[in-house]
């Protein structure tokens, strides 16, 4: 026989997977509607355009 507190850490560890299965699903739903952008940064050679003019970026790796 299951004591309570095994039963509520099983119930509470269901709850949870549920809860991030049904927020992965929203997740993936929402990426799905419209993945095209207006606007977006290419690249040119060795330097960066964004809707074909140079963007310049700045920055120590």
């Amino acid at each position: 026989m299951m004591a309570g507190w095994q039963r509520a850490k099983y119930w509470l560890r269901n709850v949870g997977l549920c809860a991030l299965a049904f927020a992965s699903v929203l997740a993936i739903a929402g990426t799905l509607n419209d993945p095209s952008a207006t606007s977006f940064i290419k690249t040119s050679g060795t330097n960066f355009t964004l809707d074909g003019k140079p963007f310049f970026v700045t920055g120590v790796n």
